[in-house]
């Protein structure tokens, strides 16, 4: 059985990813991850860094 705390968060989740996709769709964002896939961890950890070294490049 599902409690309604846990169903909640679900709910929280789904719209929280709905959100994020729109901010991306909208580029407000320009990179996201989903955090329980390794893949795309290393590849927003990747993208963070050259942007960072860039950053500090330049100013």
């Amino acid at each position: 059985m599902i409690t309604h705390a846990v169903r909640a968060g679900f709910v929280a989740l789904a719209k929280m990813a709905v959100e994020i996709w729109n901010l991306l769709k909208k580029g407000i964002l320009s990179n996201a991850a989903n955090l329980t896939d390794d893949n795309q961890i290393a590849s927003v950890s990747r993208w963070y860094h050259v942007g960072y070294v860039i950053y500090n490049h330049v100013n």
